[in-house]
């Protein structure tokens, strides 16, 4: 076994440690700015060269949903593990001379995370470590088939700061700008050879990203 799925499979059992435990459950929704320049010029070309109807637009911004687990510890200090998918789909319908059919991409990234931070009654900060498994996919929807193009994981470090309204002690919002640094760089080369029909750049995403999420916390709090 590899040592990224063991770090995946020692997350995921962290994230089903019994809520006995007086952990706080986090769920919550994340928007994710993530520039693939190789993948953008890809995707152009790939448009112009088909004379697409309705053309492939990029695969830049992200939509996802958390879950994770928060326990505070002494001084606010606070803990946890969290998995975050995110996913972005297009289509391209009716090229030139090919009647009625329809090509769709999606990009997808599962990330699980370590966290730490320090928390406030209004503010907070935090830092994390992921490893993030990236991937790609196309899919002819007339002819109900689709084929998985690329398939790479990576670490990288997010910060965040998290804004926490008042209201209900038990259920808190949260609101949580933040900024990524990969550490590698996860190619979508076979997706772009794919739209290119043959080379392609092998750039990934990259490095710096940045994003918000959306996330309710339920459970008891230090204050």
């Amino acid at each position: 076994m590899s040592w990224q799925k063991s770090f995946l499979i020692v997350c995921l059992l962290g994230l089903l440690y019994p809520a006995s435990a007086q952990l706080n459950i986090e769920t919550g929704f994340d928007w994710q700015a993530m520039r693939n320049a190789a993948l953008d010029q890809a995707l152009s070309a790939h448009n112009e060269r088909l004379d697409y109807h309705k053309s492939f637009s990029n695969l830049d911004n992200l939509f996802g949903f958390r879950l994770g687990v928060r326990q505070y510890l002494k001084n606010h200090v606070y803990t946890g593990l969290n998995w975050t998918m995110h996913m972005q789909s297009n289509k391209a319908t009716n090229p030139a001379g090919q009647g009625s059919l329809t090509r769709r991409i999606y990009l997808q990234s599962n990330a699980v995370q370590a966290m730490l931070g320090l928390s406030g009654r209004s503010a907070s900060i935090g830092t994390g470590l992921s490893y993030d498994l990236l991937s790609t996919r196309h899919k002819w929807e007339n002819e109900n088939r689709s084929v998985r193009l690329d398939r790479e994981g990576g670490f990288h470090q997010e910060v965040w700061l998290e804004w926490l309204p008042p209201g209900n002690t038990l259920v808190q919002l949260s609101i949580q700008p933040y900024a990524r640094y990969y550490y590698s760089s996860r190619s979508t080369l076979r997706l772009q050879q794919w739209l290119e029909e043959g080379s392609a750049d092998a750039a990934g995403p990259d490095q710096w990203g940045f994003g918000v999420r959306l996330v309710l916390i339920n459970g008891p709090k230090p204050y």
